[in-house]
Formats: structure tokens, sequence, C-alpha cells
């Protein structure tokens, strides 16, 4: 990510609701099935979002008590080749994009049944936190850029879900999306104008 906003609350919060939800749900599993259909998630929606996707790679972890996949999705965001900080109330469609970017690794996860209730807990507070900052700078009531967020996010995944499961498929067996691979298999997604869904959320 070369383009990062203001965080409203601290690190400690978030590291708290953590070792709760660990506690109540145990750790999240994090399958290589399931890191694929997360790094999917996030090579669709980049794209759909006019991204430049320039390659994604599953990691495997080695614990001294079970094995866990990650991994992670390169991408260029255009106007932001240069590593940009920014207020979210300065830039408030830049800020949106990013928040529909971090949940579309869980809602990956979620398309296909390999959730976990502490999958992807940064970025899913990344989104929420970038979504309560708006509802904030535009004035508008509390949860309205959540579900847009969400609603969005999860419409691109679902409206591309032959290439998401093309790519989630590529990956589970390769473990690596070139840029070139994903150029090819992205080729039937359609960019979204953000700019229109934006305007029509925030007033």
């Amino acid at each position: 990510m070369k383009i990062s906003f203001n965080k409203e609350h601290t690190n400690g919060s978030f590291a708290d609701a953590a070792l709760e939800l660990v506690a109540e749900h145990g750790h999240d599993p994090g399958t290589r099935q399931q890191a694929a259909a997360h790094e999917s998630g996030h090579v669709v929606v980049a794209y759909a979002l006019g991204w430049t996707v320039d390659g994604a790679k599953l990691i495997k972890h080695c614990h001294p008590d079970r094995v866990r996949w990650g991994g992670f999705t390169n991408y260029t965001i255009p106007g932001y080749e240069e590593p940009t900080y920014k207020l979210i109330a300065d830039d408030p469609i830049g800020a949106f994009q990013i928040a529909v970017s971090a949940l579309a690794g869980f809602l990956g996860e979620k398309l296909v049944g390999l959730d976990h209730p502490v999958s992807s807990l940064d970025e899913r507070y990344l989104a929420m936190n970038i979504a309560t900052s708006l509802n904030d700078v535009f004035g508008i009531p509390e949860g309205t850029m959540e579900s847009a967020i969400g609603r969005i996010c999860q419409q691109i995944i679902e409206n591309n879900r032959l290439q998401f499961d093309v790519i989630r498929t590529h990956l589970n067996r390769t473990g690596r999306l070139t840029r070139n691979e994903a150029k090819r298999m992205l080729a039937h997604v359609k960019h979204i104008d953000l700019k229109t869904i934006f305007e029509g959320v925030a007033p």
C-alpha cells in the first residue's frame, strides 16, 4: 500500500479487541485455501477499482504448533505512485477506495465459507476506522459508510465470481500470481465508476 490515512483509534484498543476475539473463537486457522481466497479478493477488487495489479503470493508461516498461510498482493494506485500520507478529510475518495480494498480479502474468504471471526482483523479494523471517519467528515449517520463500503466490495467480488475462482484456484495450486497472469485472468473484469458511487453515498 502506497497511500496511508490517519487513524482515530489507538493500537491499544485494536489489540485489546483482537485478544478478546481470539480468547472467544480461537486462532485463525490460516489454511492455504483460505489464503488463496483472501488474496483473490484483493486482486479482483483492486483491478475493479482501476488499480494496476503487479502480482500476488502466498506465504507459508511455520509455528511450533502449526502451519499458517498468509500472503500479499502488490498493486499500484494511479495518482499515488509515490508514498503518500493524507488526512481523510483532504482526500475522502482516496480513503474510501482504500477501505473497499481493505475488506476484499475477508469478503473473499467469506464468499467461499473459509472466513473466521479473527481473520483479517487488521484490514477490517482499517476499513471500519476509515468508514467512521468518513461519516464524521460528511456528517452522515453512523453505519452509512460502513454499509456502503461492505456492499460495494461484496458486489465487485460476486459480479466477478468466475475470475475470482480462476485466480483463487491458480494461487492455491501455484502459490504465486505474476503481473502478466493477473492481466490475462482479469481481462473481463470491468472498472467501477468509483466517483459516481462515492457521490451517491456522500452528500
